[in-house]
């Protein structure tokens, strides 16, 4: 019978992990390793957001959900009124993004952005480059399929075009 190691939430925090991981509970849940067209596409999302003067964009940063529940998005916008210094995200983020990877299960993704939901995070999107298409995410793991178009937010405005998303996907 295996049994689990518990860490504890300072041992979390005080450790670096390639790629980072989760934290549920008092256990480490590795994250699938980021492959060429995850890179990618959370290099564009990162360099379209970065100067905003009304958002800040980072990647793969902590985020808090409760005391006992630490969840690493691929990409997450910060309303720039309501950034701070700290080096966790504690507040809830504007948008959280998930970008799929080959070996992840979807209801894995889900599960995920039922997290944010919980936290307060208003806007979710998961990123599928192996599919070429995304999910709008709702509360309660609804989701609306986008194949083509647009993905966007209002109030700061956020546009993001499938066709951009997925065009630096084709370079080498």
């Amino acid at each position: 019978m295996a049994t689990t190691t518990l860490v504890s939430v300072e041992e979390y925090l005080a450790t670096d992990y390639e790629p980072d991981a989760d934290y549920v509970d008092g256990e480490i849940e590795e994250r699938t390793l980021p492959k060429k067209k995850h890179s990618r596409i959370q290099v564009a999302l990162a360099a379209k957001w970065a100067g905003r003067p009304d958002v800040a964009v980072y990647t793969e940063l902590r985020v808090q959900i409760t005391p006992t529940l630490f969840r690493v998005p691929d990409v997450l916008l910060i309303e720039r009124s309501r950034d701070t210094d700290e080096e966790i995200v504690t507040r809830p983020p504007w948008l959280c993004i998930e970008i799929r990877s080959d070996e992840d299960r979807i209801s894995r993704v889900l599960e995920r952005i039922e997290d944010y939901f919980a936290m307060g995070v208003p806007h979710c999107w998961i990123l599928d480059p192996y599919e070429r298409v995304a999910y709008i995410c709702r509360p309660g793991a609804r989701f609306d399929l986008v194949r083509e178009g647009s993905l966007k937010i209002e109030n700061p405005p956020i546009e993001l075009r499938l066709a951009e998303i997925f065009a630096p996907l084709d370079a080498r």
